[in-house]
């Protein structure tokens, strides 16, 4: 990327490839692909051969896809303390370039289920037809004294409203969501192979100020809903349930990060998505025409309608998690919880919901093998999935605030070196300058190459990594064996 292209000045671009080799000591880098249920690797792999389209892509559209059939009727008990419940619905953003497998990954694990409602509301409006013929004849027929039914005949010869069985939209505004929402009982899925105008419409792109999450927000932890304005009257969504599949190439996250300055990001919103990435297109091994493995789209559908059924009937499916299970919750919290409050500070709003996002993907892996209950392995497979979701989403969001880290980068090293130095005490930066301590932290843990924190009594010093063996000598701290400049 051009803006990236290296100064006559010696200055440091981190790319993403760096920026994930820096998180690599606390998650995931690459996605784990074996955490995924048997079922969703079947049919991902199948039209990744086939299709030529990316494993990972895949794997996420399945979890967001079977996320968005089962609304709110799974439910997961014990993954928490305090009587905690938690649903299956999730937010899945998928980033890429142009020609990534985006659509036709979304395609290609969607399009019998969407078939499947578009037929039912075919047939929705054929009903609703005659209930509104049933219902003008009936105020007909008492207009014209013709109506001779006792109270109990009336009530049951009255014509019951159809449910609308439309529950999928598209890019759309939260007044569109929320209008959605109250048609279809609370429950919508957001599904978009191309986000672009939903995710600025959120952000707040389109407004002089402020961002729009709340709806969204709501919908995701299940608050009430009630939306006012003057010409479209009032909404209420007492019981409000939104999965999200949303699609968008590299360029969103820079323009987001560059007009909200931050702010969008630390509002918790975008701390609610699982993050994934489509890789580069590449040249298939073959040329021969490859089948796909129909056995594994057959098991795939009919996950994806039974657990479509489950939802229309309505009843709750309670899924125990294990002892276990909750414990391995707990110390993935606690593990989340001490790099929000430390290393990765300026990155908390991106780490806050990684416990519950962990359980609500243990909930879409156990209802895709089958299972009853939330057992350790499931628990540590999908905290797998949330610890690789969390590294891309702050490396994502890192690599579009780069020109201004690079700013502030810049800014600390000329502030070491002054007078030929080669370390600095943390708390000289809080005096003298506008970097506060958690973004020297972060300048740190971002270019681990170029610089190393280090400890001498109460105090900590930020050191040129080139210089390492220099300052521990000037600061009297004992040399390691492989302290070698850099």
């Amino acid at each position: 990327m051009s803006r990236f292209v290296a100064q006559k000045t010696p200055q440091f671009f981190a790319t993403m490839e760096t920026l994930s080799e820096a998180y690599k000591e606390f998650y995931e880098s690459e996605c784990p692909i074996d955490a995924f249920p048997r079922a969703i690797r079947d049919v991902a792999r199948t039209y990744s051969v086939g299709r030529n389209l990316p494993m990972e892509l895949l794997c996420f559209c399945a979890c967001g896809i079977l996320s968005g059939a089962m609304g709110r009727v799974f439910k997961a008990k014990n993954a928490v303390s305090g009587g905690y419940t938690q649903t299956g619905n999730i937010f899945v953003l998928g980033v890429g370039e142009s020609s990534t497998g985006k659509s036709a990954s979304i395609r290609a694990l969607f399009s019998n289920l969407e078939r499947r409602v578009l037929d039912e509301i075919f047939e929705y409006k054929k009903e609703l037809e005659k209930f509104k013929k049933a219902k003008t004849k009936l105020m007909q027929d008492k207009l014209n004294g013709e109506d001779k039914l006792g109270f109990d005949d009336e009530i049951a010869d009255t014509p019951k409203l159809p449910r609308n069985p439309d529950f999928i939209v598209k890019n759309s505004t939260s007044e569109a969501m929320i209008k959605a929402m109250e048609a279809s009982g609370g429950e919508i899925f957001s599904v978009c192979e191309e986000a672009r105008d939903s995710i600025y419409i959120v952000a707040g792109n389109y407004r002089k100020q402020g961002d729009d999450t709340e709806t969204l927000n709501s919908g995701w932890c299940g608050e009430p809903i009630k939306h006012s304005r003057i010409v479209n009257g009032v909404f209420n969504v007492p019981n409000p349930c939104i999965s999200l599949l949303w699609m968008v190439q590299n360029d969103i996250i820079d323009n987001i990060v560059a007009k909200n300055k931050g702010s969008f990001i630390g509002s918790g919103f975008l701390g609610r998505f699982l993050y994934c990435k489509g890789a580069p297109k590449t040249v298939p091994n073959s040329k021969e025409i490859i089948p796909l493995d129909e056995s594994a789209i057959a098991k795939w559908e009919k996950l994806l309608n039974n657990t479509y059924d489950i939802r229309k009937r309505g009843e709750t499916v309670w899924i125990d998690a294990d002892q276990e299970a909750f414990e391995y919750f707990w110390d993935f919290d606690a593990f989340n919880t001490l790099l929000m409050n430390g290393k990765l500070r300026t990155q908390a709003s991106l780490l806050g919901k990684a416990r519950e996002n962990a359980i609500r993907l243990a909930v879409i892996f156990a209802q895709a093998e089958g299972a009853t209950q939330i057992t350790a392995d499931i628990a540590k497979r999908a905290c797998r999935v949330v610890s690789y979701s969390i590294c891309v989403s702050v490396v994502l969001f890192s690599s579009g605030m780069l020109p201004e880290i690079e700013k502030d980068r810049a800014k600390m090293d000329a502030m070491i070196r002054q007078n030929d130095g080669f370390y600095k005490k943390i708390s000289f930066f809080d005096q003298y300058s506008s970097l506060r301590t958690e973004r020297v932290e972060f300048i740190v843990h971002t270019f681990p190459n170029l610089y190393e924190i280090l400890k001498k009594g109460k105090g900590r010093y930020v050191v040129l990594k080139e210089k390492l063996p220099e300052a521990k000598q000037a600061l009297g701290i004992e040399p390691d064996d492989d302290d070698m400049p850099f």
